[in-house]
């Protein structure tokens, strides 16, 4: 076996879009090098000079139209300069940006700079048109959400909630039993910002708020309370984890009354 078709292997093991992250973030980062007028190149650096100079990128990196990166986008390319300056030092040390200990500053410095991004509402995120009433009712008129069947009450229940709670990404999804009834007939959706995962590294996107639910108007043929009472009812109350949306039963145990199991709705179950 030669050294050609042993390097043929390992370039058929490398992800082509891996590599063009790898090259489009080494590129900005280049480039952010010659803006600050750094005279070494990177081949040169120690580490902590290397870690300084970085810890400087990730602050003052910006898109094209001056907008700031998502956070995520944020850790993605740190994972791909990692990958990069790897590369580049391969052949005369160790370089390993990943080694949170070998490189703590430059670990703290992204980890607080994409939890500023998610503080600030990471205001580069384009914005959804909202719904026209017209379209919320066409949506609730619809047979798929009806409420005399396990999956469109559950389909309704979660419109119901990620319209009134201003819920975004897997919110819904990983929702528990956080929603309390209020004396006035409404209820009010508590979700927790987790402990550990503030919005850095490991999860750019979690938020925490309470949302509140109104009352149902009487007469009107919408009523989202009723519907959130009608699933929780539906719902058995020894949910593994206490999530709130989980899988729907068998036909034959529907059929029978017993809409919904005790698992949590995701792979391996009838969905939505």
């Amino acid at each position: 076996m030669t050294k050609e078709a042993i390097s043929k292997f390992q370039q058929a093991s490398r992800n082509v879009n891996t590599d063009k992250s790898k090259n489009v973030w080494i590129s900005l980062s280049m480039k952010f090098y010659e803006l600050r007028n750094y005279s070494n190149g990177i081949i040169e650096l120690d580490n902590k000079t290397l870690s300084d100079q970085l810890e400087q990128f990730i602050v003052e990196v910006r898109k094209s139209n001056s907008q700031d990166y998502k956070a995520l986008s944020l850790y993605t390319g740190f994972c791909a300069i990692a990958r990069g300056i790897s590369e580049i030092f391969e052949e005369t040390r160790v370089i390993n940006l990943f080694d949170k200990h070998q490189f703590k500053s430059l670990h703290r410095t992204l980890d607080g700079r994409m939890k500023s991004l998610v503080n600030d509402g990471d205001k580069n995120c384009k914005q959804s048109s909202p719904l026209e009433i017209d379209e919320i009712k066409f949506v609730l008129n619809s047979p798929a959400v009806a409420v005399d069947n396990p999956k469109g009450l559950m389909r309704r229940v979660w419109i119901w909630l990620t319209l009134l709670c201003c819920l975004r990404g897997g919110d819904a999804k990983r929702l528990k039993s956080w929603l309390k009834e209020l004396d006035d007939g409404g209820m009010q959706l508590e979700l927790p910002k987790e402990k550990n995962h503030a919005g850095g590294i490991k999860d750019p996107y979690a938020e925490s708020g309470n949302s509140l639910i109104p009352p149902d108007v009487p007469g009107n043929i919408y009523t989202p309370i009723a519907d959130i009472q009608k699933y929780l009812s539906k719902r058995p109350n020894n949910v593994d984890d206490d999530y709130f949306f989980v899988a729907i039963n068998t036909p034959k145990k529907v059929y029978h009354g017993d809409w919904y199991l005790t698992s949590k709705l995701g792979k391996g179950s009838q969905t939505l």
